[in-house]
């Protein structure tokens, strides 16, 4: 299991570093990483308990459950930034690549 739970933390990291290019601010950057990986991590099914309990540990990690709400928050404090709101919309449905 604990190798499970590095395969989401290096995962996450590679998403942060390639986001860092992009010039978001970090709220935002972090926000686009975590959507990434929500996004991602409840599409894997699994019948194999132990990839079942990967993917719900990965969902838990990256807080999946409160992004609704971090996204509402920051589409009010970005509101008047198309570039950044663009960012937040893109990121809504993203995939890792």
């Amino acid at each position: 299991m604990k190798y499970l739970a590095l395969a989401g933390l290096v995962f996450y990291a590679l998403a942060t570093t390639a986001m860092a290019a992009d010039g978001l601010p970090s709220d935002v950057q972090a926000y686009v990483n975590r959507r990434t990986g929500c996004n991602y991590w409840p599409s894997e099914t699994s019948k194999s308990k132990l990839r079942k309990a990967e993917i719900a540990h990965n969902v838990r990690a990256l807080n999946c459950l409160t992004l609704d709400h971090e996204e509402a928050t920051l589409r009010a404090r970005y509101r008047g930034k198309p570039e950044l709101l663009q960012a937040i919309a893109d990121a809504h449905d993203a995939m890792p690549d």
